[in-house]
């Protein structure tokens, strides 16, 4: 029983959900106010519902099933039902009509969406609901049984004092649920400004760029306005300017340029369709949008949105956090060697890393009482501390170059032919290359075209080459060849200057780092699938919630963890020494939200160690709304900044969480973790937030 009442809950959401994109919004509360609006026209109403459904069904004849993330495709078949009940009276034959005509669009949906994904990587739209439109209208004189509605609507929600020009846009808004009238389009509008105001800016401004420029085209501004297709100005601007790109101001450019090109479009299409009497219905949005996305695409753009949630703002959040917090593209090789080293030489420093080598480090050892990096007078070489030291392979690869017959040199003597001295050359399994030069003569324990793995020993640190002393050279590269075009980098598993994690930040001359990390070590954080733990939340002493959570994989084989009672998404990534939580999927209130924002990440050490994170936690701190869309035009005006404080030794994690604005800063709270004696998981978590506490506590079953 409780089988099927989550089946059937699971539809109705999944109903309402598809009518919320009808304005590119995803939430189920959105869809329930746009079909409560559709039941001012009860016949579309009706007649939206028995399409999604019969369509819904006859994929399901087909092995389908009945899916909360088919909104793409699936609100179609709404669109669909909402024309028919536009057009025609009720009766027995209009239903059967939609029932077929909901088989065809159901189908044609799921054959376009495959086709489009798998081709173009693009999105349908309302191209099944267009085409079934098109051939709605060349029907209608040859269907005598289907009785043409009549609309005296009209008279009761409109309102006449409106300027015609705020009317036409009331029109066009309420013309997306086949309800051209202006009380109608004002209820969207402030279903739009409740939910986004990202949206509810981009339609005002892709209405009333559309209009304008079409009156300088044509001289006249009411014939303009009256036109009720012109929601294809507010469609493109939404879905360019808002939901599939990221909110920003360059997006708004790209939409506002896709609006004054639509206006060809439009005109084109109505001069076409005019001949067979059938309006342009949604072919401006379809054509513009595809193309430009299209090329953007292909092109790369990074505001090409990848993961699609409720609202454009939180869409922008998770691509600023996710940006922010995961830099995948740049090399991250872990330290070439063990123990504490010091930075001799940065990136892009005072002497040799300039130009195309700027990416690169030398390092040295320091004697911790006298911070010299040599014992006795260091007239030697052998009076250095790293001379001799064993260098360690930084990644796994393939040594693809080497050399190790250059002498090394005496101190204050340098080899200027051979500038490199003696190096190793690594490819990373991830494409980039690895050099490690001014390495001990005939040091090398490797040979050219070995596999080789992170810890594994490559050689000894010298002196030749171009060396002035003893110390180790290390820079990724483009290519295979010694002296090549250097690229970017971090260090991975590194501490920087004892208990710091280093993540992004430069390290400059005089910073130590160390191995933050012994590999294999610790089962912290490392799932497993189906995986269960209990959970309890008490708030101020008072209990809140209470469930389970299990450990799972979605079908893309990415693992999340998934509140049974709440029905609850939070997807997360690992690897030995690092975790973190990335997209949480479905309501604020659930136990996973406080989770998240408790200790979003944690950097596995050994050791005592510090971090940051940027996470925005709105499932906790509940956003003003001019923040929210001031952030789209300036990304990093507002953050979220999580300092994280790990003791392994305690068990325990501590973070603190504050706001940061261009005018000050404010804590916003912070919490106290500690984690189960097995080291697996987090046993409890305490919030502190302006006088209120949540007490969480986990059990594995």
């Amino acid at each position: 029983m409780t089988k099927l009442n989550f089946s059937i809950k699971n539809q109705v959401f999944s109903f309402l959900e598809s009518y919320s994109f009808l304005l590119f919004l995803k939430n189920k509360y959105v869809g329930l106010a746009l079909f409560i609006l559709s039941l001012v026209n009860p016949t579309g109403a009706l007649f939206s519902l028995l399409a999604y459904y019969s369509g819904g069904l006859f994929l399901k004849l087909l092995g389908a099933s009945f899916s909360r993330d088919n909104s793409f495709y699936s609100y179609n078949s709404i669109l669909v039902g909402l024309l028919a009940g536009f057009l025609f009276e009720f009766s027995i034959y209009s239903m059967i009509f939609v029932i077929v005509l909901s088989f065809f669009t159901a189908s044609l949906s799921f054959f376009l969406s495959s086709i489009f994904a798998k081709y173009f990587s693009l999105p349908i739209l309302n191209l099944p609901f267009t085409i079934c439109g098109i051939a709605v209208f060349l029907l209608l004189a040859q269907y005598g049984n289907l009785n043409l509605a009549h609309t005296p609507l009209q008279f009761h929600l409109n309102l006449d004092f409106l300027p015609f020009w705020l009317s036409g846009f009331f029109k066009a808004l309420g013309a997306i649920i086949f309800l051209p009238y202006d009380i109608v389009g004002i209820i969207v509008l402030l279903i739009v400004l409740a939910f986004s105001r990202i949206s509810f800016f981009m339609s005002v401004l892709g209405y009333f760029t559309g209009t304008i420029f079409l009156t300088l085209l044509k001289g006249s501004a009411h014939p303009v306005n009256a036109d009720i297709y012109n929601f294809n100005f507010i469609l493109i601007a939404i879905a360019l300017g808002a939901y599939l790109m990221i909110p920003t101001f360059k997006s708004y450019i790209i939409a506002i340029l896709a609006v004054l090109m639509s206006v060809i479009i439009m005109d084109t299409a109505n001069a076409i369709w005019a001949i067979y009497q059938v309006p342009v219905f949604t072919l401006p949005f379809i054509v513009i949008v595809s193309v430009v996305l299209y090329i953007a695409k292909n092109l790369n753009f990074k505001y090409v949105t990848q993961v699609f949630l409720e609202t454009p703002e939180k869409n922008l959040l998770h691509y600023i956090n996710y940006t922010n917090r995961f830099d995948d593209l740049i090399a991250k090789p872990y330290l070439p060697f063990s123990g504490e080293w010091h930075v001799y030489q940065g990136h892009d420093d005072h002497w040799t890393h300039k130009g195309v080598w700027k990416h690169a480090y030398d390092f040295i050892i320091k004697d911790p009482i006298s911070k010299k990096s040599y014992l006795n007078d260091g007239l030697n070489v052998r009076d250095y501390l790293c001379f001799g030291k064993p260098i360690l392979s930084p990644i796994n690869g393939t040594v693809v170059a080497l050399y190790d017959k250059f002498i090394d040199n005496e101190i204050g003597e340098v080899d200027y032919e051979n500038n490199w001295g003696n190096y190793v050359i690594i490819q990373s399994d991830f494409g980039y290359f690895v050099e490690l030069s001014h390495l001990q003569q005939d040091s090398l324990a490797v040979n050219l075209y070995d596999r080789v793995y992170v810890n594994q020993k490559i050689a000894n640190c010298g002196n030749s080459g171009y060396s002035p002393e003893p110390h180790l050279h290390i820079q990724c590269q483009q290519f295979g060849f010694l002296g090549a075009n250097t690229v970017d980098f971090t260090f991975g598993n590194a501490l920087l200057n004892k208990k710091q994690v280093l993540q992004k930040q430069k390290v400059h001359i005089g910073d130590s780092l160390k191995v933050r990390f012994s590999t294999n070590t610790n089962k912290l954080f490392q799932f497993i699938l189906d995986d269960s733990f209990k959970y309890t939340v008490r708030k101020n002493n008072k209990a809140l919630l209470a469930g389970e959570i299990v450990v799972k994989m979605d079908e893309y084989g990415f693992n999340y963890l998934y509140d049974m009672e709440k029905n609850v998404a939070l997807y997360y990534r690992n690897s030995e020494d690092f975790f973190a939580f990335t997209t949480l999927i479905g309501s604020n209130e659930s136990v996973l939200a406080y989770i998240f924002a408790a200790l979003p990440s944690i950097y596995l050490s050994n050791k005592e160690s510090h971090w940051e994170d940027q996470v925005n936690p709105v499932f906790i701190e509940k956003e003003n709304w001019f923040i929210s869309f001031f952030r789209s035009f300036f990304h990093d005006s507002f953050k979220y900044l999580t300092n994280v404080k790990y003791l392994p030794q305690q068990k325990t994690i501590t973070t603190t969480t504050k706001l940061f604005t261009p005018l000050k800063k404010r804590k916003i709270f912070e919490a106290n973790i500690k984690l189960s004696a097995n080291n697996q998981w987090i046993e409890q978590i305490i919030i502190h937030k302006n006088g209120d506490s949540w007490e969480i506590n986990i059990d594995e079953n």
